[in-house]
Formats: structure tokens, C-alpha cells, sequence
């Protein structure tokens, strides 16, 4: 025990006004824990006072206080004599007493509150009175002094410690001895806990004071018990004859509740490609805190990569740990992993597998995936329809490239099969890109499309491709659409343009028609006096259309490029050998301005003009050869032609053979010449006509 001058009194006060029983629009009450206290002039008395109000409105306030009799050397004040309080709420506010070195004894020190509030305006007021011992040290006298006589443990190394300093306040010398003690009134009996003072033994001049170090000891560590672990630091003045100096201090250490866990992975590095997933991994912990607790595990990347989606645990992915050493304190966490393209090829990403309680970490384990390389592009143009396109043009395109792969790429573009006559050429047709992840990763090329100048008019979709190192695979693709512009044309080719016929004969010019536009059309045939200027009147001698059946024909639809064999009927109506006339053939494109003529002749002879024709070989039936042959077989079938007319100067034979064109080939030839222009034949004369058949192969 401290050496006192008086034995310590509590006195506690309480005014209270005489009132109606009516319910307090405002109540003040004063408490503390502590109505003793004692002080020194390096240490005074702190009392921590609470200011509840029981009232039923909120109420302001005002704090005095007053010494006692026989106070001198004592002063007191509050570190906030005014403020306000909630109706049904409380405040703290500190009382200090200080002494200096003329105050001995004990003093009464009286705090009063006043209160005002709501609508009662008589003030209502409190009071509590505290007791203060001086303390003088006298010859002997040690003090204990700490910022903290509480500390929590905060899981780093085995100890909580603290700075003791010892203080010889006495009048002498003192050698003062440093022992510990438990504290029966701590929670905690855990044998794993220790406390120890260093130095044990410190002399001190009177006045004078020197720290010392105290610890607890955790041997357990993160496993020691949760709760609160306290020890008594007893300083005694061993020199002091009547052992009486001595002074302590309760030091208590709080370990809070730990969840923490060991960890181990099946594998810690895996190569994967993008998309490709691992196989199975286990992250298996064990808890190593101090109490039960729920682990749920979660992945992160180490570096700040976005990782999202890479990692699948399965079910569950939270688990209920029990205390360390009890059945259930471990669980095993499967996953796998499937990493993105978001990472440049090659690179590490490490990701840390974690077992976590809330947001703390109870322990982790790195598990690196090194990423390798996906092909992937993305394409597109400028325009995906270029329109007004002539045949024979050579419009142009621009390709956009990006590198949407995780690599420095290759890429080469090209166009899927092209209508026939069609090509395009890329400049560049290639381009080294780097990943997507980096700069200069896209480029642009120029795509000139030869259209050609048969091109059918409409739409042509060209589909333009791009492929990688990674292989021909198609990366990306994009279409454009041609729109090719209609021309049209058309053109006559007369196998003669000159004939010789009989009065009231009708003389008959094979010609064919063909459509050179790029655009089915309707022909319209028209025969016209070729001196007139001013449009299409009759000719000087009629003239007409029609097939090889003799059906009459005014006009014709034709597909692009299509033909077709007509004949140009003209009635021959001079007199007189020698008269002539001509007539215009033309043909004429509805709704264009397009069309073709050919000017023909007819001149009058009223002499015979005819051939007769007979085969060398004749079958059963004298105007009839049968014949059978395979694909692919050949033969030749030879005939006589003779002029049975009696025009002087002979006639020109033309020869025409009609049916099967698609099936046979036909080669027509005289004395070994093949024939592809009308062949003077003099009156009475014969000649021999070879025909050479060839089936085409395939052919059924």
C-alpha cells in the first residue's frame, strides 16, 4: 500500500428539486465508475464521468465544480462544462484533479450539473462528489506508469509488449524489485500464456525513472486461446524498512478470435492455350487459428490482371472449419482453370488461389499459368457496296485488320471462289501485326476487283477472307456486294448478204441474232429501206422474219450472250433479170438505244437455183442415214452434191446441219478443207461433202 496521510472517503451527493408528479421534460444524472482516486503532481486523477439525461426531450447543459474544505493544493476542471444530450442518451465527459506540492491529505471535489430543455423552464440539476488522496511520497515511494494497460495482439511474432516506466517518487534512494503476477480476476487461464518484466531489479535516485520492457508470451501463437489474458507488474522498494512502498499495475493482452489456415495445391504451373481448360486442381487448407470459422475461396491475379471467368471452383465454395485439431478442421477446394486471350501470348499470370474469412485472408496459394497463343483477326471495309459498276471496271475497296489474337501475327488475305472472269488484287495481300495487347496491331490494304466486261448485271457478293500463321483457317470474313450496271447490245452476223432469186420467189437469209449485253432483253427485228433517213419505212421489196419452221418472228427474248438462228424472208418482185434491191435488217433493244444492222441484197434471176443431195452409202431409206455410237465415238458420213440449176455461172452451196448441236461435234469438210464460207458450185457439177460426227463424252 502507498504511504497516505488520511484514509480514504466517498461521498456522493445527489440534489433533487421538489416537483409535481408529472412525467421530466428533461432528467440529468451523473455517475462514474470510480469515486476514489489518487494523484500526484506528475499524475493527476482522471474520472470519467458519464451525463445521462432520462428525460423525455433533449436538454442542454453546464458542468462546475467545487473543492471542499481543507482542498488546498488541489484544482479540478472538465474537459467540456457544457454541451447537450438526447432525451434518453448519454455523454462522457473527464473530471480532472490535479495537486501540486503543497496539497496533502484528501479532497472533496462536488460536479453539479444544470440541465434546461423542452417545455418546462424550471432547470433540473444533478450532483456527485469524488474524493482525492495526495499523494507525498514520503522516504519511500515507487510509481507504475504505461500509455496502454490494454493491448491486442496483432498476429505478428509470439509477444504483446509494453513500456513499463518505474518512477522513484520517494525522498531516498530505492532499489525497487519488478515481479509478476496472474490476476485471478482475468478471464483466461491458458497455460500456453506467459508475462515477464526485464529488468526485474532498477535503482533509482529519488526522483529520477527508468522504462523497462514487459511482455506477454504467446507460445502458441495465432492458436492461443481468443479472449483476454491478463498479469499484475508489482514494483516494490526492497530497501524500504517498512516494506510498505510498492505500486502496480494490471496489464492485460486481448488475443483476438484468428482464422488463419495452412495450405497446399495438387500443382502450382500449367501451359495452357486460351480457352483450353486445365485438368483438376485441389487447394486443400487446414485451420491454424484459434476458432471455428467459415473458408470460402475465391481467385484474384497477383499482377491486376482481369482474370474473370478464368477459374471454376466446385461446389461448395465456402466450408465451415472447426477448431484446430477436431474432426472437420481441413476441407479440400477443387477447380480448374481456362484462361482468355485477354493476355499477350507467353506471358505468366499469377493467380492467387485464397481461402478467405470475410474479407481477410486466412491463407493463399499462387498457382502460374503460362498463356500461349490464339489466331484471331477481325476484318472489315470502307463500304459494303460499291454500286454504278461498269463491266470492264476496276473498283476499289479498303480492308480494315486488326490482331485480335494474344500474338505478333501473319495475316494474308483472300476472297472465297470468284464468278468466272472475276479476280482481285490486295495491296498488300499480307501484314505483320503485333497483338492485340500492344501498339501497331492493325493495318489497311487496298482491294482493286476486276469486273469483267461479259459481267451479268445485278448484285455479286465477293466474300473477302483473312487467315493466320495459325494455319489456312478462315480468321475473319466480310462480304461486298457489286451492283454492276446494265449495258446493252446486240449483234446480226448473216451467213450472206447477197442472193440471186426468181420473180415472186422468196428468198431466205439465214442470219443470227445474239445478245452481246449483260441483261436478258427483247429484240425487236424490223426490215427497213436502208435510204431512209428518217426511220424505218418498208423497203423497196416486202420483207419479213421467221424460224426454221417458216413460223413468223417480229422479235425475240435473249439471256445474256444467248443467240439464236432466224432467217430474213425477202419476196423477190422485179421483172427483169438483173433488177435488185436492198433491204436493212436491223435489230433493235426495247428501251435502249442499242441495236444492229446489215444491209442484203436481191437480185432478180429467174434461172433455176437448186442442189440435190445424196449419200454415198445409203441406208433403207435413200434420204435417211441411221447411226449409233458411244460417248466419246466418231465417224464420217460422206454425201453428193450436185447443182441440178441452170444459172450459167453456177451457185455458192452453204451448208447448214441442224440438231443434237449440244451432243455432236460436226466438222464439214471438202477434199480434206474444212468449210466455213459458201462454195462455188458450177452448173451440172457434183461435189463430194464429207461430214465428220464426234460424240461428246458424257453424253447419254
Amino acid at each position: 500500500m502507498r504511504p497516505r496521510s488520511v484514509t480514504a472517503v466517498a461521498t456522493l451527493l445527489l440534489l433533487a428539486a421538489i416537483a409535481p408528479t408529472v412525467a421530466a421534460d428533461v432528467d440529468p444524472q451523473l455517475s462514474t465508475p470510480t469515486l476514489e482516486l489518487q494523484a500526484t503532481t506528475s499524475d493527476p486523477a482522471v474520472y470519467k464521468i458519464t451525463i445521462r439525461n432520462n428525460g423525455d426531450d433533449d436538454m442542454t447543459y453546464s458542468l462546475q465544480t467545487q473543492q471542499g474544505a481543507g482542498c488546498s493544493g488541489f484544482t479540478s476542471s472538465v474537459d467540456s462544462p457544457t454541451g447537450s444530450v438526447n432525451s434518453n442518451d448519454e455523454e462522457l465527459v473527464d473530471l480532472e484533479v490535479q495537486v501540486n506540492d503543497q496539497a496533502s491529505g484528501e479532497c472533496e471535489t462536488t460536479l453539479t450539473i444544470t440541465a434546461t430543455g423542452g417545455t418546462n423552464p424550471t432547470p433540473q440539476s444533478d450532483s456527485l462528489t469524488v474524493t482525492t488522496t495526495a499523494e507525498d511520497g514520503g522516504l519511500y515511494s515507487v510509481v507504475l506508469t504505461t500509455d496502454d494497460l490494454t493491448k491486442e495482439y496483432d498476429l505478428d511474432g509470439d509477444t504483446i509488449d509494453w513500456v513499463v516506466n518505474v518512477e522513484n517518487n520517494g525522498d531516498q534512494q530505492a532499489t525497487v524489485q519488478l515481479e509478476v503476477e496472474n490476476d485471478s480476476g482475468c478471464d483466461s487461464d491458458d497455460d500456453s500464456v506467459s508475462a515477464a518484466v526485464d529488468p526485474a531489479t532498477v535503482t533509482l535516485n529519488s526522483g529520477s525513472n527508468q522504462d523497462v520492457d514487459f511482455a506477454i508470451t504467446l507460445d502458441d501463437e495465432g492458436e492461443t486461446e481468443a479472449g483476454d489474458h491478463c498479469f499484475i507488474l508489482r514494483a516494490t522498494v526492497s530497501n524500504d524498512p517498512s516494506q510498505t512502498a510498492e505500486d502496480n499495475l494490471t496489464l492485460t493482452g486481448v488475443v483476438p478470435e484468428i482464422r488463419s489456415c495452412e495450405e497446399t495445391l495438387d500443382w502450382t504451373f500449367v501451359n495452357l492455350q486460351p480457352g483450353q481448360t486445365s485438368t483438376q486442381n485441389n487447394l486443400v487448407v487446414r485451420n491454424t487459428g484459434n476458432t471455428a470459422w467459415t473458408a470460402a475461396v475465391q481467385a484474384q491475379s497477383s499482377g491486376g490482371q482481369d482474370i474473370t471467368g478464368w477459374v471454376s471452383f466446385d461446389s461448395p465454395t465456402s466450408k465451415l472449419l472447426a477448431e484446430p485439431g477436431n474432426n472437420g478442421d481441413s476441407f479440400s477446394f477443387g477447380f480448374d482453370i481456362t484462361p482468355d486471350s485477354s493476355v499477350e501470348s507467353g506471358s505468366s499470370v499469377d493467380i492467387r488461389i485464397m481461402a478467405k474469412a470475410g474479407s481477410s485472408i486466412g491463407c493463399e496459394a499462387i498457382v502460374t499459368v503460362r498463356v500461349g497463343q490464339i489466331h484471331d483477326a477481325d476484318m472489315s471495309l470502307n463500304t459494303g457496296t460499291i454500286s454504278n459498276v461498269e463491266p470492264g471496271s476496276q473498283p476499289q475497296v479498303t480492308i480494315f485488320l486488326e490482331n485480335t489474337g494474344n500474338g505478333a501475327d501473319t495475316f494474308t488475305l483472300n476472297t472465297d471462289p470468284l464468278p468466272p472472269g472475276w479476280s482481285v488484287s490486295f495491296s498488300p495481300p499480307s501484314h505483320s501485326l503485333n497483338a492485340a495487347q500492344t501498339s501497331n496491331n492493325d493495318a489497311t490494304s487496298t482491294a482493286v476487283i476486276t469486273v469483267p466486261d461479259d459481267a451479268l448485271a445485278g448484285s455479286t457478293s465477293i466474300i473477302f477472307k483473312v487467315s493466320g500463321d495459325g494455319g489456312p483457317e478462315t480468321l475473319d470474313s466480310v462480304s461486298l456486294t457489286i451492283n454492276v450496271n446494265q449495258r446493252h447490245e446486240v449483234d446480226l452476223e448473216f451467213t450472206s448478204t447477197s442472193q440471186n432469186g426468181r420473180t415472186d420467189q422468196i428468198v431466205r437469209f439465214p442470219f443470227v441474232v445474239t445478245n452481246l449485253g449483260n441483261v436478258e432483253d427483247t429484240i425487236k427485228l424490223q426490215a427497213c429501206d436502208p435510204d431512209d433517213q428518217t426511220g424505218c419505212n418498208p423497203p423497196e421489196w416486202s420483207a419479213s422474219y421467221s424460224d426454221s419452221n417458216g413460223n413468223g418472228v417480229n422479235q425475240v427474248s435473249l439471256g445474256p450472250g444467248q443467240s439464236r438462228s432466224l432467217y430474213l424472208d425477202v419476196n423477190v418482185q422485179g421483172e427483169e433479170n438483173a433488177d435488185s434491191a436492198r433491204i436493212l435488217a436491223r435489230a433493235a433493244v426495247f428501251g435502249a438505244n442499242a441495236d444492229a444492222d446489215e444491209i442484203v441484197t436481191v437480185t432478180v434471176s429467174n434461172y433455176n437455183y437448186s442442189f440435190e443431195i445424196s449419200p454415198l452409202e445409203p441406208g433403207l431409206m435413200p434420204d435417211q442415214i441411221d447411226l449409233t455410237m458411244p460417248p466419246g465415238g466418231e465417224t464420217t458420213v460422206s454425201f453428193y452434191v450436185d447443182n441440178t440449176g441452170d444459172y450459167p455461172a453456177g451457185d455458192d452451196l452453204e451448208i447448214e446441219i441442224l440438231g443434237l448441236e449440244a451432243l455432236v461435234i460436226r466438222t464439214v469438210t471438202i477434199q480434206g478443207n474444212s468449210i466455213t464460207a459458201p462454195v462455188p458450185v458450177g452448173a451440172g457439177e457434183r461435189i463430194q461433202v464429207d461430214v465428220r460426227l464426234e460424240v461428246v463424252q458424257g453424253s447419254a
